[in-house]
């Protein structure tokens, strides 16, 4: 096998990188939906016989690679997040080929090995590469097709893969993590070393004054081999666009345990259908409660366990 360097598909790959760097414009999701694709599946076939793609990889996309090696030096962000399962419930097979994971983990500096994962590097540049049609769609229509910025009056390429200020996981950490984490939550802090790499627009957003309700779910379980119950507070925060004619809300999904920091888990939007079976749940003690959207806490299974439900706006 030739060096990626000097193969006709690293070629291609180095010339066509170059219309993903610009300006984030209409055409812009097209373009990276095909090389996404295109990329996806060159590593799932490496993959196949045992290679490492990750020099295709970098050669394919070199300033999103650049975004994720930084995470080296400044891996504050990611401990904000919590981990997730690398399976679609709905399709029954895994989301991102475990090889593709493994690369993105090496540039970041953070292990992205075996069945359990981070979900700040899953569910952003992981799902980017992710080559499994769910229901719903691909994995990475939210970064693509979404919106999410314009969506609440931010510049559109803020939630792409390749911002012009900041980067996918830095943008979505400060924008979920400012609706989430509570003012004198510590993981405030790490939001505020943040906010020098990333646009005015961003920084400026009026948190606050975003409408949303939160579910609140608090259980207490034994883990295995565990001796003493922990218990976890989990939250599924739905946001109202600011500015969107269609009726949709982002959902936010997060994990506090006790003696642990409050951690993110996932994002995307959905449907007002959904918004409302969630709001009309059962509410008060005994309620059936169980992870969701492939959320993992250690030895929490996801088989529904009792405990106690609220659901509330915030103001």
């Amino acid at each position: 096998m030739n060096h990626p360097s000097h193969s006709p598909e690293a070629a291609q790959t180095s010339a066509q990188h170059f219309a993903l760097e610009g300006a984030w414009d209409t055409e812009a999701p097209q373009r990276w939906e095909q090389q996404l694709s295109h990329t996806a599946h060159q590593l799932c076939q490496i993959a196949q016989t045992g290679g490492d793609g990750l020099d295709i990889l970098k050669c394919a996309f070199p300033q999103m690679s650049e975004h994720l090696c930084a995470l080296k030096k400044f891996p504050a962000p990611l401990a904000l997040w919590g981990k997730s399962r690398n399976w679609d419930e709905h399709t029954k097979q895994q989301i991102v080929e475990p090889a593709i994971l493994d690369a993105i983990g090496r540039m970041a500096g953070t292990e992205m090995c075996g069945t359990v994962l981070h979900a700040g590097l899953l569910h952003t540049y992981g799902y980017l590469f992710s080559l499994v049609e769910t229901p719903f769609g691909y994995k990475r229509d939210r970064w693509l097709h979404e919106e999410m910025g314009a969506r609440f009056g931010l510049p559109d390429d803020t939630f792409s893969p390749l911002p012009q200020e900041g980067s996918l996981l830095l943008n979505l950490t400060y924008f979920l993590g400012s609706i989430v984490f509570s003012p004198q939550a510590a993981q405030r802090r790490i939001l505020r070393r943040l906010r020098k790499h990333l646009s005015p627009a961003l920084t400026r957003c009026p948190f606050a004054a975003l409408q949303r309700w939160r579910i609140t779910e608090a259980l207490s379980f034994i883990p295995p081999r565990g001796s003493r119950p922990r218990q976890i507070r989990i939250y599924t925060d739905l946001v109202y666009p600011v500015t969107s004619s269609e009726n949709v809300q982002l959902l936010i999904y997060s994990i506090e345990a006790q003696a642990d920091c409050p951690a993110l888990v996932t994002t995307f939007f959905t449907s007002s259908d959904y918004v409302e079976t969630l709001l009309r749940q059962p509410q008060g003690q005994y309620a059936e409660i169980s992870l969701r959207y492939n959320a993992s806490f250690g030895g929490l299974e996801n088989t529904p366990q009792l405990g106690v439900r609220a659901i509330m706006p915030m103001v």
